[in-house]
């Protein structure tokens, strides 16, 4: 009997794993299409309790959706099609200065890519194609700024480490239904418009990246929440109690 309960306790752990699955999957991506360094970032001596800040608004991009979550709430484009969009940073701080050679954390940002010029693929003008939050949680930064001495890109991530704490990054959107996202990432690259440089802090425990203006191009990331398959919900029950009742009648034998 031990064998056969041996035999049940992992049949139910193999249609457990076959019932639910999780994929970490790209969701969009955009790049900037303009060449005028619209994003800024703006350095200043944290020691004097003062806070760096990443701005730009209205920075024209194409964006794209390479994944619908749970469907579409407007008529959105097929994947993959090429979206016009405004990017604006809607806010951002950075109270620390460089941590780790290149390395500056942040507390917060949020930053907006919204829909312009749509109409004909049915998308208003100023709906959200997708918002990005993400905020300080559980000692996980909001993100990490990573830009070195005299090099002209630098690059900016931020994620959800443990689901579903700490909760750091979280998206929105008029258009598709990201209410089953879990683990959500972003990525941003820079294209400086000159060199980066950092300056030594007033009270000389470090440094602090200057200010540069750059282009941006960026990509988003989550996990689907866990789908069950009705069909193979059904064939790995029917297989699991199947064998379970023909192991128990030739026990009985």
């Amino acid at each position: 009997m031990k064998k056969y309960m041996a035999t049940l306790m992992a049949g139910g752990l193999l249609f457990a794993q076959a019932a639910s699955h999780a994929v970490v999957t790209p969701i969009a991506t955009f790049s900037e299409t303009s060449s005028a360094f619209s994003t800024m970032y703006t350095g200043v001596d944290p020691s004097l309790s003062l806070t760096s800040t990443l701005t730009g608004a209205a920075i024209p991009v194409t964006f794209t959706y390479q994944s619908f979550v749970k469907g579409v709430i407007l008529g959105a484009p097929s994947l993959n099609t090429p979206i016009s969009g405004l990017l604006t940073y809607n806010s951002s701080a950075f109270t620390l200065g460089e941590v780790s050679a290149g390395q500056n954390p942040a507390d917060s940002l949020t930053y907006t890519i919204s829909s312009v010029g749509n109409a004909g693929i049915g998308i208003a003008d100023g709906k959200i194609l997708l918002k990005t939050t993400a905020v300080t949680d559980g000692g996980v930064p909001a993100g990490t700024l990573s830009a070195f001495d005299n090099q002209t890109s630098a690059t900016m991530s931020g994620s959800d480490v443990l689901p579903p704490s700490p909760n750091v990054v979280t998206f929105s959107s008029d258009v598709i239904d990201v209410t089953s996202l879990f683990q959500e990432s972003y990525g941003l690259s820079f294209v400086t418009q000159n060199p980066i440089t950092y300056s030594t802090q007033s009270l000389a425990f470090g440094r602090y990246l200057d200010t540069f203006n750059a282009t941006v191009t960026g990509n988003f990331g989550a996990i689907f929440e866990a789908v069950r398959d009705p069909g193979v919900t059904t064939l790995m029950a029917s297989m699991l109690i199947g064998g379970s009742v023909l192991g128990l009648r030739r026990r009985r034998r």
